[in-house]
């Protein structure tokens, strides 16, 4: 409850995104994504577009807003995965992905995930954001 049905960013923002998707032999498949956003974050209480569950009567003002008001952060995420077809429905995943946030005022924070997995019968379960 209380989640938008939107964007999961929710407003005030610029996002591009770019997948690359191929399969290089027939038992092999590579995927990479890259993500990169800015966006305006409310901060103390001042209400810059962010939260789209926040009534509009609290924005400070009606004009002038541009995307990225307020406190602006950017992001950049990278995941990478290589999947390997052993037997017939059994895989074998590893998987990187590295996460870059910063905001204006909070300064920076990074992430960064490993993973190994083996799967049958199953599609790969994929977590972006």
């Amino acid at each position: 409850s209380n989640q938008p049905l939107a964007h999961p960013l929710g407003a005030s923002f610029h996002e591009y995104i770019g997948i690359l998707h191929f399969q290089p032999a027939k038992r092999l498949q590579v995927e990479t994504k890259l993500v990169y956003y800015q966006q305006g974050l409310d901060s103390a209480g001042y209400n810059t577009g962010n939260n789209i569950l926040t009534g509009y009567n609290t924005r400070p003002h009606q004009y002038g807003w541009e995307v990225g008001s307020g406190n602006k952060a950017t992001c950049l995420y990278f995941s990478g995965s290589v999947s390997y077809e052993v037997y017939r429905n059994l895989f074998i995943d590893v998987a990187a992905a590295s996460r870059r946030f910063k905001t204006l005022f909070d300064g920076k924070s990074a992430t960064t995930l490993f993973s190994v997995d083996i799967r049958w019968n199953l599609d790969r379960r994929q977590f972006d954001f």
